[in-house]
């Protein structure tokens, strides 16, 4: 249950839908000044770490991590 935040100087459409459809949670584009990409470092952490409630443990797993040797998933 790690949240997934994507920083990129890339704006472009396709970077935006490839990475949601890896799982990101957040998409941001990294401003090029200092103080910029320190104010979105700031603005992630108070979202993911301060406003945003994870849900319970074992709640909801990734299905890739039930797998396992012993899995029975074909592919």
């Amino acid at each position: 249950m790690i949240p997934v935040v994507v920083l990129s100087s890339s704006s472009h459409d396709a970077d935006v839908e490839r990475s949601y459809a890896l799982h990101a949670n957040a998409y941001v584009v990294k401003p090029a000044d200092f103080d910029g990409f320190a104010g979105v470092i700031k603005a992630i952490d108070t979202c993911f770490l301060g406003l945003i409630t994870p849900p319970p443990a074992g709640h909801h797993r990734h299905p890739i991590a039930d797998l396992g040797p012993d899995s029975q998933a074909t592919g």
